[in-house]
């Protein structure tokens, strides 16, 4: 092979003479012959030309290369590298082929791209074509980690993209908008606008528009995109008439990122594109979101197209372009004030490469105005539909509680009932002995003494209160309940709190009622300050309040309550059933079965709360920091009597119509507590793995 080192980039034009570290990555076979270098195309950040080689047999050969300088510059040509190697891997027929990057043995600090030259034309490509071969590339594009980004860092233009690996879309488009908005900050200083719109950007609208995306069991693929996929980016193969598309700055991203680019009407790809596309890739669920999906990815890719004199654009690989006058690219200060005539009329009107900067600004400015009015407008119907991502977790058991050791798994309480119940709590050795616990290979029974009466109970009937050794910061609890306890004075209920560190760490009631058991459970939280449940939710039950302040609404918390048939006779008279509650940073939900109904995936041993539809009582993070409200949480039971709700005329006189005083009642009437028991099967506690 013939060459000679270059020296210098010349006048404007590649010298005939390449440099040996683009010599030696054409690979030329012997005999070829590197015969013109010339300028080629038009770039605003980069010398762009076209190396024509003669190889021995007399055919030619011919190579496209992209020179930038400095630090910056050697990551550019690397991230495109990146880029069109992973697009070319899938769909190598609509990409000039990567050949490789590297650095100037001659030049210091300067830095090339090169790939195989194309002749392309000016003409739109081709709609069926060309939408079908985006689809494939997003369709059979695979991210190396499962999730979204990319493995080296992209640049839009000249600015550097967010790429850092990341699970969520939510997430990661979150900290790339960030990450844009960091580059304006930076080039321009704080901006007042900024700090108004941030907060509603992220707070409200890009959890409201994306968080959905990734809930209520559905999920977001990380496809491999364009990432500037703009109609200069893109041409047609004269020879083979294949659509091209080039200049890319590729991540793994949610794919209708992609068609953010053709939202503004100058862009050209109209909706005959965006229709054809999505034959071959339909719109993501929620669909009623798509508009909204599609305006927050535009301002993204409007933040790039604006930002600075231009894109880092290919039109150079377009053919019959008039060639970039200067060597090198202009500095970031040489863009002021208008373009030139030149520069201009080379393109329409509607073309933003030829717009001057001030006409930029505008528009940028104009742009602005309409995103607040819009998003400002919106505020308050954004901000009630905020819901957080219960995304599926994966579940293994960690705790089994079942069999005859089942109360092998707790601590047994004997102190004061702290709901000023008038009952006595027993220890294990009493309770045994008076058979109010017991366990069989099959089932666990934890029941109220049904022996004594009169002054034999003066001081409160005994019951059991246990809780468990094992503490917890979140988890998905089944609960297998074969039999409720009920009856006049009964207090029943399964919770979970951490009984040394009330209220701070918080108390989930999973199932609670109150005499005749008619009436339905009940779920509630109570929680110290800062946790409010007035916010979207998506649950079955009725809401009784939602203030969880354990002071607020006479110290009731924040409730749900479920019809005759979640708890009591109606429950039992079908077999009992399972009630299941997920703790989790995303929020606290639960669910109630009948024995008839319980999903096979608990049933299984492998539940997923992803697919069991709503929640009989669902309490989102939204204005409530689970993590903070919630901790060391232990597994209670217990039965207590009267007490501050039990006791109450309201419930136990007009509601539940029992008779006399309710302490009376439960001091004199042993037999009356046949029912005051409970039966479970067993609980199960997984974690997310």
């Amino acid at each position: 092979m013939s060459f000679e080192a270059a020296r210098d980039l010349g006048d404007g034009n590649l010298s005939a003479k390449v440099d040996p570290a683009v010599a030696a990555m054409l690979e030329l076979p012997y005999g070829a012959k590197v015969v013109s270098t010339e300028n080629h195309g038009f770039s605003f950040r980069a010398t762009t030309g076209r190396i024509d080689v003669k190889l021995v047999d007399g055919s030619r050969q011919r190579f496209f290369m992209k020179v930038l300088l400095e630090e910056r510059g050697r990551a550019m040509v690397h991230g495109e590298f990146e880029s069109m190697t992973a697009i070319y891997n899938l769909i190598p027929n609509s990409v000039p082929k990567p050949i490789g990057w590297g650095t100037y043995e001659t030049i210091p600090d300067t830095h090339f791209f090169l790939c195989e030259f194309k002749d392309i034309d000016q003409e739109l490509p081709d709609v069926r074509k060309f939408t079908e071969c985006l689809g494939t590339l997003h369709k059979n594009s695979k991210s190396p980690t499962g999730k979204f980004g990319f493995n080296v860092p992209t640049y839009n233009g000249n600015l550097s993209q967010h790429t850092e690996w990341s699970d969520s879309w939510e997430i990661f488009f979150a900290k790339a908008l960030r990450h844009a908005l960091m580059h304006e900050i930076s080039a321009r200083g704080p901006s007042e606008e900024i700090d108004i719109l941030s907060p509603i950007i992220f707070d409200i609208v890009i959890p409201r528009l994306l968080r959905p995306l990734e809930s209520e069991g559905r999920s977001v693929k990380p496809c491999l995109i364009h990432g500037d996929l703009w109609y200069g980016n893109t041409g047609r193969d004269t020879t083979t008439d294949n659509p091209i598309m080039f200049d890319a700055c590729s991540f793994y991203a949610h794919n209708e990122y992609e068609l953010g680019q053709w939202a503004p009407a100058c862009n050209r790809f109209g909706f005959e594109y965006v229709q054809g596309y999505h034959s071959h890739l339909p719109i993501s669920s929620p669909v009623e979101d798509y508009q909204g999906r599609i305006d927050l990815y535009k301002l993204m890719n409007d933040y790039y197209s604006q930002n600075g004199p231009g894109h880092f654009e290919s039109g150079h690989m377009l053919q019959n372009k008039t060639p970039v006058g200067s060597a090198h690219p202009p500095d970031y200060g040489d863009w002021s004030g208008d373009a030139t005539d030149q520069q201009i009329d080379q393109y329409s009107r509607w073309d933003p490469r030829g717009w001057s900067l001030k006409k930029k600004i505008f528009l940028a400015a104009g742009v602005v105005v309409v995103i607040v009015a819009v998003v400002v407008g919106s505020v308050l119907g954004v901000r009630a539909n905020r819901y957080p991502n219960y995304s599926k977790l994966n579940y293994t058991l960690k705790d089994n509680f079942s069999g005859s050791s089942f109360f092998d798994n707790f601590e047994y309480f004997t102190g004061a009932d702290p709901t000023h119940g008038f009952v006595q709590y027993i220890d294990r050795a009493a309770s045994t002995w008076l058979n109010l616990t017991s366990a069989t290979d099959t089932s666990a029974v934890l029941k109220v003494d049904t022996t004594y009466s009169g002054s034999e109970a003066a001081n409160g009937r005994q019951s059991v209160r246990v809780t468990s050794n094992n503490t917890y910061a979140d988890g998905l609890f089944i609960f297998d309940v074969i039999h409720t306890p009920y009856g006049c004075g009964t207090w029943p209920a399964l919770w979970l709190t951490d009984p040394n560190n009330w209220p701070e760490h918080g108390e989930i009631d999973v199932v609670e009622a109150t005499n005749a058991g008619t009436f339905g459970t009940q779920s509630t939280l109570h929680t110290s300050k800062g946790c409010s449940m007035g916010v979207k939710r998506k649950e079955s039950g009725t809401v009784d309040n939602e203030d969880c302040y354990y002071e607020a609404n006479g110290y009731t918390g924040c409730g749900v309550k479920g019809t005759a048939s979640t708890y009591g006779p109606e429950f039992n008279s079908k077999g009992g059933g399972v009630y299941a509650m997920e703790l989790r940073d995303a929020g606290i939900r639960v669910w109630q079965w009948i024995r008839s109904e319980i999903p096979s995936d608990i049933t299984s041993g492998s539940p997923d709360p992803s697919t069991w539809g709503k929640a009989f009582a669902d309490f989102p993070s939204t204005e409530c920091d689970i993590g903070s409200h919630f901790k060391n949480q232990s597994i209670i039971i217990n039965i207590s009597l009267c007490g501050d709700w039990a006791g109450a005329s309201k419930y136990y006189t007009k509601q539940s119509s029992c008779p006399g005083n309710c302490k009376a009642f439960v001091r004199d009437n042993a037999t009356s507590f046949d029912t005051a028991y409970w039966e479970f099967g067993g609980f199960k506690v997984y974690q997310a793995s």
